[in-house]
């Protein structure tokens, strides 16, 4: 008996001590931000996942003899490369088998969560070596620990856990072990296994980080680039950045780029103050204050304006309507500040000589009375004007007519006869507006031409307005009007409604469509809501690209705006047809980009949601409705917006 336990511990030792593979623990997991670009795909024409094999204590010619398999169903493709193994693996899978000739075969190892099609997935497969049992009173365990969750515990190189493991090991042998964490100090060292209480080592791993602080003079608001990734604008400190050496670049419109090299020590921060040299002079022009500035063809002000431009010649002009444009050319040089004044445009005259049948006509050029007909003009300024004559009567003859420069424009003009209409009010001393301009007050006799008129009358906050229509025959002799108080509610009350459709484009260039609804009278109300219909949902969030500290690559042209208007407000009429309105609500503007892996971010630094506020103007003509609008979501956007659309009379 005692030969056959011999013999067969003879024969079991070998096996007992022989090297062994296994998948590490906890080690399977997704690289962030990777992305398959090898278009590789299966044996049904789907794409590949990677699984990225690491390996430990196994050397070059034992990783080219490893062998990988899946589910019945899935397909594999292996590529053998330097240090590790990369398996193209149907994304379905659900478990590996991995084998090797000289060595036992790792246990199946079943997938913890579902693969994605085009992503990367690391593993870590370790050879080790299975040793006969010991006797339980000659063993003992060592256990390593440290403060950072991240980092990973190796005992004799095999590793054990992340920020604390533990191994049993024989008493009175000498082991190493060995903690390694990225932006830190790794750690290392030999214990010897003693008897008792476990054997412990314990460290609080010293920072290989630092921070970056970056700054711009004599201006921030500079693009910064850290070894040529793009990161902010100063003033601009980095998160933590392994120590060593970076490159800084800071660049700025008018200024020239600035680039230096820091050094960033461990747990310290280094400050990065860049130095921009101006490549612009300031320039400040004085003209007319009714004339355009226009610098290099190009319109920038009315009547005076200070800015950069760039080094070189320049042409500045003073322009206005009628006049004979003042020019200069001024050279400039970097950091050079100069002030400019234009000579005013010249007026260029003409003259008019203008008749009238009857004769005795009041003359009234663009609202300015200059006597009565016939009569020749002088120094008129060139260009188009309205003409009026007025006679007691006559109707009213209104016209327009264009000045040329060295021509006498003549005019003879035939009033045609018109009407008086006695216009009277329940109280003496109303005042009368015809056509929205005072005629005089109650009771009234008035000359008017033939056609439609608008007839009000006013005292105190009390008014009251008819139409007439005023023919050559019969019609309209006589106008009785009463006056009642007006309320809040009748400045709306039988007034105009209208419906807009609208049209927007903000400064992402993205364009968005929507409606506007209200009524006004004297002053009114309005709603309006307009969207860009781009309702995706972001997957991720990011403020200057970076996913998870690294840029994962965008779709070139996947860049897209997600918009959305609701605002309310008040109307105001200003004059005839011409309406001012402003409002405020509620606005977003969001940017989003497609990574090349599918995923849809949102860039938080060119995203604005909140307060919606908007000014503008609308014109209600013969039952046409056009409207002008600025919004700005938050102070940040701008955004313009025209809308077109119908109006009708309330009624009464």
């Amino acid at each position: 008996m005692r030969r056959i336990f011999t013999l067969l511990s003879f024969l079991l030792l070998p096996l007992l001590g022989m090297s062994q593979l296994r998948v590490v623990e906890g080690s399977f997991k997704e690289i962030p931000g990777f992305v398959d670009m090898s278009e590789k795909t299966d044996d049904n024409n789907k794409p590949f996942a990677v699984v990225i094999i690491k390996t430990l204590n196994i050397n070059e010619q034992e990783r080219a003899k490893l062998r990988f398999s899946s589910d019945a169903m899935s397909y594999v493709e292996v590529e053998y490369r330097v240090g590790e193994v990369w398996l193209y693996v149907s994304y379905y899978a659900s478990f590996l088998k991995i084998k090797h000739p000289d060595l036992s075969s790792a246990p199946d190892f079943y997938l913890p969560f579902d693969m994605q099609p085009r992503h990367g997935y690391e593993l870590v497969l370790e050879k080790y070596n299975v040793a006969p049992a010991p006797d339980a009173q000659t063993i003992n365990y060592l256990i390593v620990r440290c403060d950072q969750p991240d980092a990973s515990i190796c005992i004799d190189g095999s590793f054990v856990g992340m920020k604390e493991g533990s191994k049993a090991l024989g008493v009175g042998e000498k082991h190493s072990w060995q903690i390694d964490c990225g932006l830190y100090h790794s750690e290392s060292g030999e214990v010897t296994i003693t008897e008792g209480e476990p054997v412990t080592v314990e460290r609080n791993l010293r920072p290989a980080y630092g921070f970056l602080k970056v700054t711009s003079s004599p201006e921030n608001g500079a693009t910064v680039f850290i070894n040529n990734n793009k990161v902010g604008t100063t003033p601009y400190t980095s998160e933590r950045l392994q120590s060593g050496s970076y490159n800084v670049r800071v660049m700025k419109e008018m200024f020239s780029l600035s680039e230096k090299s820091f050094l960033v020590k461990d747990n310290e921060t280094t400050v990065a103050n860049m130095v921009l040299n101006p490549n612009f002079a300031t320039l400040s022009l004085n003209t007319d204050p009714a004339s355009d500035i226009f610098i290099d063809g190009e319109l920038v002000a009315k009547g005076q304006w200070n800015g950069r431009l760039s080094s070189g010649t320049h042409l500045v002009e003073a322009r206005k309507p009628s006049h004979r444009n003042s020019s200069l050319k001024v050279n400039l040089s970097n950091g050079e500040n100069k002030t400019l004044t234009i000579p005013n445009p010249e007026p260029i005259y003409s003259m008019l000589d203008i008749n009238s049948q009857p004769m005795g006509a009041k003359i009234l050029i663009d609202g300015e009375d200059f006597g009565t007909t016939p009569r020749v003009i002088k120094n008129i300024l060139v260009g188009e004007h309205t003409l009026s004559l007025v006679k007691q009567g006559c109707a009213k003859l209104e016209k327009t007519f264009t000045l040329k420069e060295k021509e006498m424009l003549s005019l003879n003009e035939k009033l045609e006869s018109g009407k008086i209409i006695t216009v009277t009010t329940d109280k003496e001393g109303d005042e009368i507006y015809v056509d929205g301009t005072f005629a005089g007050q109650s009771p009234l006799s008035i000359d008017l031409s033939f056609g439609s008129h608008d007839i009000k009358s006013v005292r105190d906050k009390k008014s009251d307005e008819k139409r007439i229509e005023v023919k050559k025959d019969g019609g309209v002799s006589s106008v009785s009007l009463y006056l009642r108080a007006e309320t809040a509610a009748n400045y709306v009350r039988n007034g105009i409604t209208f419906v807009t459709a609208n049209a927007s484009v903000s400064n992402y260039g993205t364009p968005s469509f929507g409606v506007t609804f209200g009524k006004v009278k004297k002053v009114g109300w309005f709603v309006s809501a307009t969207t860009n219909f781009n309702f995706q949902k972001a997957e991720l969030v990011t403020e200057y690209g970076l996913i998870d500290g690294s840029f994962p690559g965008y779709q070139q042209g996947s860049r897209r705006n997600a918009r959305l208007s609701l605002l309310g407000g008040v109307v105001v009429k200003l004059y005839g047809p011409l309406c001012f309105r402003a409002g405020a609500g509620y606005g977003s503007n969001t940017t989003l980009w497609t990574t090349l892996g599918g995923q849809t971010v949102k860039f938080s630094t060119e995203s604005f949601s909140g307060i919606e506020a908007t000014l503008g103007m609308q014109l209600n003509i013969k039952g046409l409705t056009v409207s002008l609008d600025m919004l700005t979501t938050n102070f940040k956007t701008l955004e313009a917006k025209i809308g077109v659309g119908v109006c009708f009379k309330n009624k009464r």
